[in-house]
């Protein structure tokens, strides 16, 4: 469902929500709870966190992007990609040198990743830099630890490895007097350690799908898997796979060590898919590790241990299987992650130019032997993560040497080749810095009560501004007397968001913000721009188009980018959207807000026709039809009684004997002014059970439009990428009905995916 603006005629006869301010009413979004009773939330004192503290407002920061070092798809693993997908980057003085920054002293130099600190390595390690410096760090693409916050629970989220939204990371260079986190030479003579090498080190090999989006947990009902909007149990990437063809993964040569008494562990996370209760295989080769029951939709982890070495192949390979043991095609599940821990070698292929490994905690140093690692000229480095060092590893014939001291933690360790040629993708160099001075909402002047999220896109309209037109008319006496603000929503997502693209938990950070830090209290939110659920291929062209304004989840639900936590439904702020692409679309929009305010504005004798209701009952099934009728019935003795004074007509559509004398009675009934439709019965994302089909076809007395509650299926399914939506080739119910230039509505309620009876039950009873 979709509320197309947040404010009502002040004199209609709908009641607005209590704790509503009266000059706003509400958006119905999600899918298995909706309800229009808002509370309003005055500022707290306790500390909360919004994702933009790690701003300084006074600092200009200069931003680049980080992006997997190879193409990830399939089974991605870090056994496929040695080093996760991840690699070397520098920052060269000449790139330093066009923003300024090669006057400022190297110590006085900070990086940051999603709001934290990234240790880096400088050449020189203080003072000014000189033409052949550079800075360095081991660079990592976008992982799902940004979307952690979107879950109810964090161990909701199974796949945390990829993020659902964007493989891009984007980094911050800043200046900072103080001290910065260095990754420093670390010193040592490996060849003349007394120190005995280690054979083998436990490995983790971690296999990441990224086949599929797992829309998570459901429930089944008469066949049809019903999802809310929350983010939920296993929700994330994932690989699909039917009962007939099991989850097979090939591990290839491991460089296994089985001269020792360790053992192997594996482990897997998976979810069923089907409404039926499964047991599930776990095999390494052709041995049955063990067995699982998954009962439906639900989630599951399984662990095994000690399995002895004996199980990986005499070829040094392994496949790990996930399997049914008896197939069945129509079973299915998701895999959402494999894990498979054993002793490894410190030996390699030749070819491997990076590898992420992690030691543990010791109390003598460690003398490392590898072999095989890049045989190139190419100079090799062995980067110590946690103790932030940086050793230089010294080459005898085929095998690098490296000296560590002793540690009390576990290390990450990070062994690459140094080869800055383009065409080999070892290291990276940045070539170009953007600065960025970011918004301080701190500031009163950039703070409001009808707060506008936008795209640049909308913009534009033959030279002129309808976005701002838009608050301007909202800041006026005649819409309302707000202090409207616009907010750019690529701002919104870069200060709130870490500029993970399009990822929601940006708006509502900004919106937990406004309510908690803006010295005036938000009454509306507006989304002027299309939105369209996540689940699309990260490489789809058309997200810039047509995904405008993010929405929340699959399916969508624009309330809980208001509401105040992953533990409720109800927006805390009334919100709605306006599911434009053009600036065209947002001043049609504006033009028929401004007249029907108008109308309403004018002498209460002429406002009879708000009163006049429609109730439309659709479907062809009796058995739909009945039940649908005696909610319609009650809903009319709620708004037929002396709080309201509504006058009801009914039009039924199933075995209308007087189909044509019907609708002309509804076309006409449109035309003299209707103050709701409200339409309960059968319908798709393009049309209803009754010639309401095209607002456009259809005549209206100028300034009357009504309020139409659409509850059926579908009704509002805009949220996609469907390329038909460019010049309005294809327009889902409600965006027709809202954006048709003087006709249809100003304010729906649409569905957006399967029937919720309780939806017309909530609105009609808000508004007496």
């Amino acid at each position: 469902m979709r509320s197309s603006d947040l404010r009502p005629a002040e004199k209609s006869f709908c009641h607005t929500p209590p704790g509503v301010p009266p000059t706003t009413t509400t958006s119905v979004t999600s899918l298995l709870g909706l309800v229009l009773l808002f509370m309003c939330m005055a500022p707290l004192a306790n500390a909360q966190t919004f994702r933009n503290e790690w701003i300084n407002y006074s600092k200009t920061y200069y931003r680049f992007a980080v992006t997997p070092a190879a193409t990830v798809s399939g089974a991605a693993s870090n056994h496929a990609n040695k080093g996760d997908y991840n690699m070397l980057y520098r920052i060269p003085y000449a790139t330093l040198q066009s923003q300024g920054l090669t006057a400022v002293p190297v110590e006085q130099l900070q990086l940051l990743r999603n709001g934290v600190e990234v240790p880096i390595y400088t050449f020189p390690a203080s003072g000014i830099m000189g033409t052949d410096g550079y800075i360095e760090f081991w660079g990592r693409a976008n992982d799902g630890s940004a979307d952690r916050d979107l879950y109810r629970s964090a161990i909701n989220q199974v796949n945390d490895r990829w993020s659902m939204f964007s493989d891009t990371a984007y980094y911050y260079l800043s200046t900072n007097v103080g001290s910065n986190l260095r990754i420093t030479d670390g010193v040592h003579n490996p060849l003349a350690s007394s120190l005995v090498p280690d054979s083998f080190f436990m490995h983790t090999i971690r296999i990441s799908p990224r086949n599929t989006r797992n829309l998570g947990f459901a429930i089944n009902i008469q066949g049809k898997e019903v999802r809310s909007a929350s983010f939920e149990a296993g929700e994330g990437w994932a690989e699909n796979r039917f009962g007939n063809s099991p989850f097979i993964y090939g591990l290839g040569k491991l460089f296994a060590f089985k001269n020792t008494s360790s053992t192997i562990s594996a482990s897997y996370w998976a979810q069923g898919m089907s409404n039926v209760n499964k047991t599930v295989e776990f095999r390494l080769n052709d041995s049955i590790i063990g067995t699982r029951t998954f009962r439906r939709y639900n989630t599951d982890s399984v662990f095994y241990s000690n399995i002895p070495l004996s199980r990986i192949n005499s070829n040094d390979s392994t496949f790990i299987t996930v399997r049914l043991p008896v197939l069945d095609g129509g079973y299915r599940s998701m895999v959402s992650k494999v894990q498979f821990t054993y002793p490894r070698k410190f030996e390699f292929d030749k070819r491997t130019t990076a590898f992420e490994f992690v030691l543990p905690a010791s109390a003598t140093g460690k003398l490392l032997k590898f072999v095989n690692f890049d045989t190139s000229a190419a100079p090799k480095i062995l980067i110590d993560e946690t103790n932030r060092k940086r050793y230089q590893a010294v080459r005898v014939a085929d095998t690098l040497w490296v000296e560590l001291p002793a540690s009390a933690t576990a290390s990450n360790l990070i062994l690459t080749t140094v080869d800055l040629t383009p065409a080999k993708n070892i290291v990276r160099e940045i070539a170009q810095l953007t600065p960025r001075n970011f918004t301080n909402y701190a500031l009163a002047e950039n703070q409001g009560d009808y707060l506008i999220i936008s795209n640049q896109r909308l913009h534009n309209n033959n030279g002129n501004d309808p976005v701002d037109a838009y608050r301007a008319y909202r800041s006026s006496v005649a819409g309302g007397s707000y202090q409207a603000k616009v907010y750019d929503i690529e701002d919104i997502t870069e200060q709130f968001g870490y500029n993970v693209f399009k990822h929601p938990i940006a708006i509502r950070n900004f919106l937990r913000y406004s309510r908690y830090q803006f010295g005036i209290q938000p009454k509306a939110v507006l989304l002027m721009g299309r939105g369209s659920t996540y689940d699309y291929s990260l490489t789809d062209t058309n997200i810039s188009r047509l995904n405008l304004v993010p929405t929340w989840g699959q399916p969508a639900s624009d309330n809980l980018l208001a509401a105040a936590d992953n533990e409720t439904i109800t927006p805390v702020t009334p919100i709605g959207r306006v599911a434009a692409i053009t600036g065209a679309e947002v001043q049609d929009y504006l033009d028929k807000v401004i007249a029907f305010e108008a109308v309403q504005a004018s002498d209460t004798a002429s406002h009879l026709w708000q009163k006049e209701t429609l109730h439309l009952i659709g479907g062809n099934d009796p058995y739909i039809v009945d039940p649908i009728k005696g909610y319609m019935q009650k809903y009319q003795a709620r708004i037929t009684d002396t709080l309201v004074g509504a006058n009801v007509q009914n039009f039924l559509r199933l075995n209308d004997p007087n189909t044509s004398a019907n609708n002309a009675a509804i076309q006409q009934a449109v035309q003299r002014g209707t103050g709701i439709i409200s339409y309960f019965g059968h319908s798709s994302a393009t049309s209803f059970d009754f010639n309401l089909n095209d607002p456009a076809s259809l005549n209206y007395t100028p300034g009357r439009l009504p309020v139409f509650l659409a509850n059926g299926c579908k009704a509002s399914e805009f949220f996609d990428l469907n390329t038909r939506r460019y010049n309005q080739a294809q327009l889902t119910l409600s965006e027709r009905f809202v954006l048709t230039k003087n006709k249809g509505s100003c304010r729906i309620y649409f569905q957006y995916t399967l029937w919720h009876f309780a939806i017309p039950r909530c609105i009609y009873r808000e508004m007496v």
